[in-house]
């Protein structure tokens, strides 16, 4: 099985994965270009994530029967603390693959309305975590998480801290389930998770 920041990457993979990754987290987060160290505390998480959430979605290819699709409009569902979805909110007049967003608070044990994008922080996944393996999330959704099980438990991408830098993995048998597709040139800068098959 492979696992984010394990030794699945051959080195010339590994450092096209970091200077590629490197560069998106400071075209999302300005911040980091002033450092000569790039590297992120944790009390910058919340913005990095929001704005690598928005960042990463061009490369994304949704089922043609996704909700909304054809609308005009994303909605982006949230599901953390207030630090979290502020930090959502400040992005919150940024468009997505050129349409609209529609930035939505959610508690994973709500009804959760047609959305194409779900982010779901590391504390808010931990105390509902009955509450997601009860099911998976609704076909045609894409499901970002930075616990650190979350690939594990199904999620699509992982985002993750390794020497403060910042990283994401893919589930893609997660992806296939819920119909979503990605670019090549983004699965090339992305570590791949591998379920078990039983």
């Amino acid at each position: 099985m492979r696992r984010p920041g394990g030794d699945c990457l051959r080195f010339g993979r590994c450092i096209r994965l970091c200077s590629l990754v490197i560069a998106l987290a400071t075209l999302a987060f300005p911040q980091l270009a002033s450092s000569t160290e790039k590297t992120i505390s944790l009390d910058q998480l919340p913005r990095l994530h929001a704005a690598l959430v928005l960042k990463m979605a061009p490369f994304v290819q949704w089922p043609d029967n996704s909700p909304e699709l054809g609308s005009g409009e994303i909605s982006l569902g949230v599901a953390g603390n207030e630090d979290v979805f502020l930090a959502f909110d400040e992005l919150s007049d940024k468009k997505i693959k050129g349409e609209k967003q529609n930035l939505i608070r959610l508690q994973l044990e709500d009804v959760m309305p047609p959305c194409r994008i779900l982010f779901i922080s590391q504390d808010h996944f931990e105390k509902n975590l009955a509450v997601w393996q009860e099911g998976e999330p609704p076909f045609g959704v894409l499901t970002v998480g930075d616990a650190p099980d979350f690939n594990a438990r199904g999620g699509i991408i992982q985002l993750y801290l390794e020497n403060g830098q910042p990283r994401f993995s893919v589930n893609l048998d997660a992806a296939q389930r819920a119909g979503i597709g990605f670019s090549s040139r983004f699965l090339k800068v992305a570590a791949i998770y591998q379920e078990e098959k039983l």
